[in-house]
């Protein structure tokens, strides 16, 4: 089985990078792959109906077909099939007026994260730690070819999977691989991580072991590019926060690719 872009557990190569990355990993930070695997897209479907505000038009039978073709493609090319081995959350992202992400992401996905949480897990809380004005202030990294997303929100819903396989990666080590895959992968941001955690709210929690932290890898403040914002758990709570990667490596730094339809 070719491992030119994804090794045989759906973790990236990190041969595409000269940044800092962890080449070898100990796996110490985990997602529970069982859990995700018996998540259903029905149920992924019912919180992005519920949540997100993604249309009466938008139909389940709609979702799991744009999925399916997806997971196709993916699934023929010989060099990209690895990844499904891996941690994969189908997403939807609602189509929207607004174009500033930072607006978007304080009056659209963090309520609805907040919501969905909550309805998940009544005794914990979703955390909004950063305090500043997201409006204005956030922009998307060049390289990072999220643009073509972005561009697309403005005329329909957007289906695709997320894939946390940049694992242990810096920031220039994430958009650097982004540019020598092929156009088919797409660096994550904040919406896609978001809307994921939206449909599947557990997906960072973990009754044993440690979970990652999962960067919005395409976009950055818009004063500081070394500056960017994430969300991880605490306890059993999950938090929304900003820090700067300073251009680092860690072993709970993980960063996300997308493939949309």
């Amino acid at each position: 089985m070719s491992e030119k872009y994804f090794q045989e557990d759906g973790r990236c190569t990190t041969n595409l990078t000269k940044h800092n990355v962890y080449s070898k990993s100990r796996n110490y930070f985990k997602i529970d792959e069982q859990k995700i695997k018996n998540v259903s897209i029905d149920y992924l479907y019912k919180n992005y109906e519920k949540f997100l505000n993604i249309g009466s038009n938008f139909t389940l039978e709609h979702f799991k077909s744009e999925i399916i073709e997806i997971k196709e493609k993916l699934t023929n090319n010989k060099d990209y099939k690895n990844i499904l081995n891996g941690i994969s959350i189908p997403f939807i992202l609602p189509k929207k007026d607004e174009n500033d992400i930072g607006e978007n992401l304080e009056k659209i996905y963090l309520p609805a994260l907040k919501k969905s949480y909550s309805n998940s897990f009544s005794n914990y809380q979703f955390i909004n730690h950063c305090k500043d004005d997201l409006k204005n202030n956030i922009k998307l990294c060049e390289n990072t070819r999220n643009e073509k997303i972005i561009e697309k929100l403005k005329s329909e819903n957007v289906v695709g999977i997320l894939f946390p396989c940049l694992t242990e990666f810096s920031y220039p080590a994430a958009i650097e691989t982004i540019n020598n895959l092929p156009s088919d992968f797409l660096l994550a941001g904040a919406y896609e991580v978001m809307a994921s955690v939206i449909g599947y709210p557990g997906l960072l929690k973990k009754d044993d072991g440690y979970s990652p932290l999962l960067w919005f890898s395409s976009i950055c403040n818009s004063e500081n590019p070394k500056v960017s914002y994430h969300i991880e758990p605490y306890g059993y709570n999950l938090t929304f926060n900003k820090r700067p990667h300073l251009n680092l490596a860690a072993e709970y730094w993980w960063h996300s690719l997308v493939v949309v339809k």
